[in-house]
């Protein structure tokens, strides 16, 4: 019996190390869960990291990107602008140089003072200057150069349309009778001028007869380079007096005139007087001369001759 107590005892102490070699084991492994645990959190906090740099790196790259395509849009459309520029500029003057090339000089001068109002600054900007402006503004400007455009070619149309007429009307003058009617029609275009009217009775004056109510017609015919060209042309014209009284003719005439080369003109006409008329106006540069004479066939003598010599200051 007293050999139990002993083996018991020494059971207590088998358990008792082998319950502290579990603790101890059970401490080891708490130290290294805690060790582990750590470990991860630190790794955790590096991968959290990362990855805030790596979205952070794509946001950043799509706004590159967004920003490149934004610049890439852009440019295209200020290419598409600078090309209607372009394209209207080429327009301008082509228009200009033909209007320069047909046109009479003060017409021309009008034109090239539209040109220069409505050049490279007002119409087309460089590429270095449209780089950096927006599409609005590119296309605002167009709109504006465009609408001072119409404006010019509506002034120049109405100064071409003036022009026009004044030497039409010139040249009808120059060939047809003077003061032939008192009241009259008259069509004209390019190449054929028409002219209808009456004249009232005039009493008589001077040498000239009394006439009753007469009827005036006048035909002028153009041959040649176009109207306001520089071109060598030719007119012939002719103009009548009928007198309804009398039955006959109270006043006739016929003329030529001419442009033999650019600056010198040539006119002659004989009247129902027996009168031959005839005129020569060269110009060059700023100056002008104008040499006029008459000669009456009946009596073989000069009635009257006459120059005269002008200068354009500006």
């Amino acid at each position: 019996m007293g050999g139990q107590p002993s083996k018991l005892r020494e059971e207590l102490q088998a358990a008792q190390r082998q319950l502290s070699e579990e603790q101890s084991r059970a401490g080891s492994l708490e130290a290294e869960l805690r060790s582990t645990q750590q470990s991860l959190a630190t790794e955790r906090g590096k991968r959290e990291q990362r990855e805030a740099e790596l979205g952070e790196a794509a946001r950043q790259y799509a706004q590159q990107l967004e920003a490149k395509e934004e610049h890439v849009i852009c440019a295209l459309k200020q290419r598409e602008v600078l090309e209607q520029l372009r394209i209207s500029d080429a327009l301008l003057l082509k228009s200009v140089t033909t209007a320069m090339l047909q046109k009479p000089p003060v017409v021309r001068t009008c034109v090239t003072g539209a040109l220069d109002e409505l050049g490279a600054g007002a119409i087309a900007s460089d590429s270095a200057t449209a780089a950096g402006k927006g599409e609005e503004q590119l296309r605002d400007e167009l709109n504006a150069a465009l609408a001072r455009l119409a404006v010019k070619e509506a002034h120049s149309s109405v100064l071409i349309q003036a022009s026009r007429s004044d030497q039409r009307r010139a040249l009808c003058s120059e060939l047809w009778l003077n003061q032939m009617c008192d009241a009259s029609l008259t069509l004209r275009s390019a190449n054929l001028m028409v002219l209808g009217g009456l004249r009232m009775p005039r009493p008589q004056q001077g040498l000239l007869p009394a006439t009753g109510l007469s009827g005036g017609v006048g035909v002028l015919r153009r041959f040649g380079a176009e109207e306001g060209s520089a071109g060598p042309w030719t007119a012939v014209g002719g103009s009548l007096l009928w007198d309804a009284r009398e039955r006959e003719l109270s006043a006739l005439r016929f003329a030529i005139c001419g442009q033999p080369m650019p600056g010198q003109r040539v006119s002659m006409g004989f009247d129902h007087t027996g009168s031959l008329t005839g005129s020569l106006k060269s110009s060059w540069d700023a100056f002008t001369l104008h040499a006029t004479g008459s000669v009456d066939l009946n009596t073989r003598g000069i009635n009257r001759m006459g120059v005269e010599v002008s200068y354009d200051l500006d």
